[in-house]
């Protein structure tokens, strides 16, 4: 990164060089991973991996399901977990956890109600709390964190309040 001075010479008979022209290079872009939606497979909404330094797009398949819409990803820092909403269990919104070191997924039992909305997921940095909007408490959007090393599931009470609709939120590590 840095600013650099280019010129053009041209060789002889008849050649010659141009004046300096100031060319700035930029530092990259922050992040190496990008996880996405699209929609390119069938019509559904699928997670879909882009590795910016490789240039490299990871269709996710272990992931992603045939018959159901997954979306919402998030990523962890160094690119290794995927969380994302799915309604491939009978339509119904709930979490899950892809692992892109042992291209596994975890169905996250802990974390998703059996009849609740469960959906726009966020992982923190490291990779270990998901935090997540869940409609589990009488039917309306509440946030809720998970501790994926613990299995811990928690309703963050500071944050939610009992006549309002919580949630779409994100976590710092």
């Amino acid at each position: 990164p840095g600013d650099l001075p280019v010129t053009v010479v041209t060789p002889g008979p008849g050649g010659g060089q141009s004046r300096d022209v100031r060319l700035s290079v930029r530092p990259p872009l922050p992040g190496r991973y990008l996880a996405f939606t699209s929609n390119r497979r069938g019509g559904r909404n699928h997670i879909y991996l882009f590795d910016r330094e490789l240039g490299r797009l990871d269709p996710l398949e272990e992931a992603n399901s045939v018959t159901a819409s997954d979306a919402y990803p998030s990523i962890s820092a160094d690119g290794r977990f995927i969380v994302f909403q799915s309604d491939r269990n009978r339509g119904q919104n709930d979490i899950f956890l892809f692992d892109r070191g042992t291209r596994g997924l975890d169905p996250l039992p802990e974390l998703n109600h059996p009849t609740a909305f469960d959906g726009f997921p966020h992982l923190s940095a490291d990779g270990r709390f998901v935090v997540f909007e869940s409609d589990r408490l009488n039917g309306r959007p509440k946030i809720f964190l998970f501790d994926r090393q613990t299995r811990a599931l928690s309703e963050l009470t500071g944050a939610n309040e009992a006549t309002a609709d919580d949630g779409l939120a994100s976590i710092s590590n």
